[in-house]
C-alpha cells in the first residue's frame, strides 16, 4: 500500500495506522507527529512506508532516513526502493559483493538459515593453492570474513562439502610438493570456527572427495589409484560430528579392469548413502558412463547400477542430491552436446529428464547448480556462446518440466562466467558466480568471485 503526502502513518503494536494531518508527510514531518527517539513508520524515497527513528522534536524522519521494507510480491509496486517491481527468480537485486580475486572450483550451500561458500584460492599462479571458506549475510557480503581453511604450504584442491546439523565438512585433496596426495578436511561452523578432522589419509592419485551427512555422522567418499594406475578404487571413511574417525578408509567399489573414476558426489537418502561417479573403462576402447551406488553408514556396498549408458565422451557431475523420494542429478558430456538434470531411482531408472539449452558442440558449459523448492527446482547455468558468456536461470517443476522462460541473469563479452551457485541466507536467495578474462584458459584460475541477492517473487 502507498500513503500520500498529507497523512501520518504510525506503527504501534504491529499495526499501521494513518490519519490526515497538515504535516509535510513524505518530505519529513512536523513536531508532535511521533514519540521522540522511538521507532516510527515513515515514507521512503520511493513512496513506500518503511521505518525510521522519530526526531528529537517529534517529527517523522525524512525519506532518505527511512529504511524501506522488504519487497512485497504481486502488488505491482517497488516496496524496497531498488528500482525493481516484484523481482522474481532470475533477476538480480541489490549490488554484488566480491569475495576474492583468485578463486576457482567454487561450491555453495545452505545450513539451516545460514549460507556457506567455499573455493580453491590460488595464492600464486602456478600453485600452491589453498581452500577458503566464508559464511554469507543476506545481502551477499561475508558475514564471517573469507579465511584460509587449509594450510597454504602445499597445494589444496577443494572437494564437495557436506552440510551436517550445525557445521559443514569441507574436504580437500592435499598435494605436497613432490609427495603423495592426502585426503584431508575440517568442520566449518557458522561462527567461523573450525575443527580439523582427526585423521587425513595418504592416497595415491586421490581425486575430488565428497562428503554427505547421515543425520548422525558424515560419509566421505573419494576415488584413488587401485592395484595399478589405470585401476581406480572408490574409497569411503566415516567421520563423526566432532571430526573423529569412526570407520577407517575402505574400498567400497574396488577396481575391476582398466577403470578410471572421477567426479564423485554423494548424498543421504534416509537409509543409506547414495554416491555417483564418472567411470572410464578402456577395454578395449575407452567408454564413459555414470554409475550410482548405495552404501551403508559403515561402508558396505549395497548396490551399484549404470545411470547413463557408456559412450565415448567424458562425463562431468555438477551436483547430486535426494529429493525425499528419488535422486536428482545434474551432469554434462564433455563433448558439449548434453547438459542435463535427471530424477533417478535407486535402480538407475530415469524418472524424468530435462536438457538445458545452449549446448551445441562449439560451446562450453561453465557450470550448473540447482536448489529444490516447494514446487520443483530452481536451476542456474552458464554457457559460453560465440558472442559472450551467459548466465541463465529457470524454474522447473517437480518432474523437471520447464515452468516459465529461461531468463538471462547476466552476460559478458569480456569474461568467462564459471561456477554459478544458489544458496539462501536469512530467507534471502543468493547467486554466486566467478568471472575470468577471456584471454585466460576457461577453468584454470584465478577468477573474480561474486555474490548477489536474487528476486524471489513468483514469475508473472
Amino acid at each position: 500500500m502507498r500513503y500520500l503526502v498529507g497523512f501520518v502513518c504510525v506503527l504501534a503494536l504491529g499495526v499501521m495506522g494513518c490519519s490526515e494531518t497538515s504535516g509535510t508527510g513524505g518530505s519529513g514531518g512536523t513536531a508532535g507527529e511521533c514519540v521522540a527517539g522511538e521507532p516510527t513508520a515513515c515514507f521512503t524515497v520511493c513512496g513506500s512506508v518503511g521505518e525510521g527513528t522519530c526526531s528529537d522534536d517529534g517529527a517523522l524522519p525524512a525519506p532518505e532516513d527511512c529504511t524501506p521494507p522488504a519487497e512485497q510480491c504481486d502488488n505491482g509496486l517497488d516496496d524496497d526502493c531498488d528500482g525493481l517491481i516484484d523481482p522474481g527468480f532470475g533477476t538480480l537485486v541489490g549490488s554484488s559483493a566480491q569475495l576474492d580475486d583468485e578463486a576457482n572450483g567454487v561450491r555453495v550451500g545452505t545450513l539451516g538459515d545460514d549460507a556457506w561458500i567455499a573455493w580453491t584460492h590460488w595464492d600464486l599462479m602456478p600453485p600452491p593453492a589453498s581452500v577458503y571458506g566464508a559464511w554469507l549475510a543476506p545481502d551477499g557480503t561475508a558475514a564471517v570474513a573469507p579465511a584460509a581453511l587449509a594450510p597454504t604450504t602445499d597445494t589444496q584442491l577443494l572437494g564437495r562439502p557436506g552440510p551436517g546439523d550445525d557445521q559443514v565438512l569441507v574436504p580437500w585433496i592435499q598435494v605436497p610438493d613432490g609427495g603423495t596426495q592426502r585426503v584431508a578436511g575440517l568442520l566449518f561452523a557458522p561462527d567461523g570456527s573450525t575443527v580439523a578432522l582427526e585423521n587425513s589419509w595418504t592416497e595415491d592419485g586421490a581425486r575430488v572427495p565428497a562428503a554427505a551427512w547421515s543425520g548422525a555422522d558424515f560419509g566421505l567418499f573419494w576415488a584413488a589409484d587401485g592395484p595399478a594406475s589405470d585401476q581406480d578404487d572408490l574409497r569411503f571413511a566415516r567421520v563423526g560430528a566432532d571430526g573423529a574417525t569412526l570407520t577407517r578408509p575402505v574400498d567400497v567399489v574396488p577396481a575391476a579392469g582398466e577403470q578410471f573414476k572421477s567426479g564423485v558426489a554423494a548424498t543421504w537418502n534416509g537409509t543409506s548413502f547414495g554416491v555417483v561417479w564418472d567411470e572410464t573403462a578402456c577395454t578395449p576402447g575407452c567408454l564413459h558412463r555414470l554409475r550410482l551406488g548405495e552404501v551403508s553408514r559403515t561402508g558396505i556396498l549395497l548396490s551399484v547400477v549404470d545411470v547413463v549408458d557408456p559412450e565415448g565422451s567424458g562425463l562431468g557431475v555438477w551436483q547430486f542430491g535426494w529429493t525425499g523420494t528419488e535422486y536428482v542429478l545434474a551432469w554434462e558430456r564433455e563433448s558439449g552436446d548434453e547438459a542435463r538434470m535427471m530424477l533417478v531411482d535407486a535402480l538407475g531408472g530415469v524418472l524424468a529428464s530435462h536438457q538445458l539449452s545452449g549446448r551445441p558442440l562449439d560451446e562450453r558449459l561453465g557450470g550448473m547448480h540447482f536448489r529444490q523448492v516447494a514446487d520443483g527446482f530452481e536451476v542456474v547455468w552458464s554457457v559460453s556462446r560465440s558472442w559472450g558468456d551467459v548466465l541463465y536461470a529457470q524454474h522447473l517443476s517437480s518432474t523437471l518440466s520447464p515452468e516459465g522462460p529461461e531468463r538471462v541473469v547476466t552476460w559478458s563479452d569480456e569474461r568467462w562466467i564459471n561456477y554459478p551457485g544458489l544458496t539462501t541466507s536469512g530467507g534471502s536467495l543468493l547467486l554466486s558466480w566467478s568471472e575470468r578474462p577471456l584471454d585466460a584458459p576457461p577453468f584454470l584460475g584465478p577468477d573474480l568471485l561474486f555474490v548477489q541477492p536474487m528476486g524471489t517473487c513468483a514469475a508473472p
